[in-house]
């Protein structure tokens, strides 16, 4: 006999049709998923074990990871019912031993004989009743029987003994039977588990646009990085950043060698077709050392569910891949709220802006994260777009910096406000308490904070690396400067970011080195030009850092004509009055050019002797709290007056 239809809280759940409904809305769930749902349905509240889920799904001749697969089954069950496995409402975990349906069950209008408690209809009040009980009372219940039975031969004491033997020698039969079978179940999980490559670094590919319409690449791009990014939080692998992927991006290398310049050991590659409201996905998983197809799955969805969608994509490539997905990180993927897809929609369009990195694109990022919030007040994922980007412009200077950072704070604490988790809001927090704040310990433990969420993150790790240099933990710097290199390993930034680690630790002859691999990414990058004309300064070695300020002017600021004929003035001055020659044709360039730059200002005066000048910029750079003063506790440009007493005084005033 069939389940028929059972009704627990807003679902229906009909067993004979394996389908599950929500409101009258079929619901997607594929066979095992549903056949499990049905198992956990039938024991109502029983403790149903891994092994009975083993062998209802699949048999006892199983070949198959069925660790896994039950973590699969149990996923997807808890998905499509919503289920939180950290405060469940249907699904509960027995550690260790299985599962357990805990919700009321009701509306039902069959029953199945197992032997065990079993749903029947009762009318208006519906409840279990438990069917041996009721064939125990209809024995009862039957006629007596007064006459004594026949005496029957096979109860002689030798009948007895012979049945006796027979059966004791079934029971061992039957037992060397069950031994074998589980010893041959265990021995093809161990094997399964065995023959699984080990994998500890992944890259996913940007996926492909089959639309047919370009102009879906945004969408396209940006679902690659979500994909990314839930990867990251749910796994303990080292995955491949945006920026380094986004470079392969319709460039046809054979995965091998793709797989070598990023440095993983597997990649997965696919495919988004998107058509009016629908959302079909298709990836695979590539063991790139072998050049060896491991798994593939494709996925369909509604433009509403297609955050879940990526979500168990990111699931299901960690299962092929990790052998335990930790429950916190379980409860991620259910925990997330549901966003609106025309929000989603211009979200993803702000991402792409974005990640052009430069002021004209990155307001229009900002307009479109606005728009996406008017249409979802809670989109915690834009609010941390909007902090990024004020950040952005507050660390170039390109707008008011000193009114910038406040709005990265009320950013960034509206993100978590409605999510607490939501990757990148803490490290924006973290930036603020250290850059405006000035609050070393605050921005430390914001930073400890976005490590929890981000920790595949290589900006997270690029940022606190830099932070721990300017605050002295110089080593620990480095040594997240080196993560993150290996997060994103094409990444520019975090190149030139290394550059200047290297600069702090007095480590001169790698920032040249670092410089020359920064350049071999981007060979214009004018921040590195930077760098080496001032580790040049540094070592005193003027000629060679008026070279490279003549070879690369800063973009927008200076052509190169006016590069050369600034370059010509240096040179003038340094072979007239030396080095204080040369500090002084800077420092009346920079007046001219860079008067709002406090701190560069004051070191400029420092270094042609006019030490209250300097300290008069520096204490007009505290006054708007420069974003370059947090730097000055160690970096070795202020080495030469670094004792003096009343450098101390403006280092404690900036909160060291």
């Amino acid at each position: 006999m069939s389940l028929g239809l059972i009704k627990f809280d807003e679902f229906v759940l009909d067993c004979d049709r394996y389908e599950l409904l929500r409101d009258g809305r079929r619901l997607k769930l594929e066979k095992l998923p549903m056949e499990l749902l049905i198992l956990l349905v039938e024991k109502d509240g029983h403790l149903v074990t891994r092994q009975e889920i083993i062998d209802r799904l699949w048999g006892t001749a199983v070949f198959v990871d069925t660790e896994h697969s039950i973590n699969t089954a149990v996923r997807k069950v808890r998905n499509v019912l919503r289920d939180d496995p950290g405060q469940p409402r249907f699904v509960q975990t027995v550690t260790g031993k299985g599962y357990r349906f805990i919700a009321s069950l009701n509306g039902i209008h069959a029953g199945r004989n197992n032997g065990n408690r079993v749903p029947t209809d009762t009318g208006s009040s519906n409840t279990l009743v438990d069917r041996t009980a009721e064939q125990s009372d209809d024995a009862a219940a039957g006629p007596a029987i007064a006459s004594t039975p026949p005496r029957d031969s096979r109860s002689s004491p030798a009948s007895r003994l012979q049945r006796t033997g027979l059966l004791l020698t079934g029971m061992i039969v039957i037992a060397v039977v069950v031994i074998g079978l589980k010893a041959h179940n265990l021995r093809n999980r161990w094997l399964a588990r065995a023959s699984k490559p080990q994998i500890h670094s992944l890259a996913v590919l940007p996926l492909q646009n089959l639309s047919g319409d370009p102009g879906q690449e945004y969408f396209v791009d940006g679902t690659t990085e979500e994909l990314i990014t839930t990867l990251a939080q749910l796994t303990d692998l080292r995955v491949t950043s945006r920026t380094s992927v986004m470079q392969f991006k319709g460039v046809q290398k054979p995965i091998q060698e793709i797989a070598r310049v990023l440095d993983v050991d597997a990649v997965v590659e696919g495919s988004i077709a998107r058509s009016a409201d629908t959302i079909r996905i298709t990836v695979q998983l590539i063991d790139a050392r072998a050049d060896r197809h491991l798994w593939a799955g494709e996925y369909h969805s509604s433009l509403n569910d297609v955050l879940r969608q990526q979500e168990e994509i990111a699931h299901d490539v960690a299962l092929q891949v990790s052998t335990k997905i930790a429950p916190e990180q379980e409860r991620l993927l259910t925990a997330a709220k549901p966003v609106n897809p025309q929000a989603h929609d211009l979200y993803l369009r702000a991402r792409q802006y974005a990640a052009e990195w430069n002021e004209t694109a990155m307001l229009k990022a900002v307009e479109l994260y606005q728009e996406a919030i008017r249409l979802q007040p809670d989109y915690a994922a834009a609010y941390v777009g909007l902090a990024d980007a004020h950040s952005l412009f507050g660390t170039w200077g390109c707008q008011e910096a000193e009114g910038e950072w406040p709005h990265v704070r009320e950013a960034a604490a509206k993100a978590l406000s409605f999510d607490s988790s939501v990757p990148g809001a803490h490290e924006q927090l973290a930036w603020v308490k250290h850059i405006y704040d000035w609050d070393t310990s605050g921005a430390a433990e914001e930073f400890q904070e976005a490590l929890k969420t981000d920790r595949g993150n290589a900006g997270t790790h690029m940022k606190y690396g830099l932070f721990l240099a300017q605050i002295g933990r110089v080593e620990e710097g480095l040594a997240e400067a080196q993560l993150a290199e290996e997060l994103d390993p094409l990444s520019s930034r975090i190149s030139g970011t290394e550059e200047k680690m290297f600069m702090i630790a007095r480590r001169y002859d790698d920032v040249f080195k670092q410089a020359k691999r920064t350049r071999e990414l981007y060979p214009d990058n004018y921040v590195t030009a930077l760098h080496v004309s001032e580790t040049y300064q540094l070592l005193g070695r003027y000629a060679e850092a008026i070279d490279e300020l003549e070879a690369h002017p800063e973009p927008g600021a200076m052509t190169q004509e006016q590069a050369k004929v600034f370059a010509r003035k240096l040179r003038t001055a340094l072979r007239s009055q030396g080095p204080k020659g040369y500090w002084g044709a800077l420092l009346r360039d920079r007046l001219d050019t860079q008067a709002d730059d406090h701190c560069l200002l004051g070191y400029a005066y420092f270094r042609t002797g006019d030490f209250e000048n300097g300290y008069r910029q520096l204490e007009l750079a505290i006054k708007g709290r420069d974003r370059n003063l947090r730097q000055m506790k160690t970096h070795p440009m202020w080495d030469f007056v670094r004792d003096s007493a009343r450098f101390q005084q403006i280092l404690r005033e900036v909160g060291f």
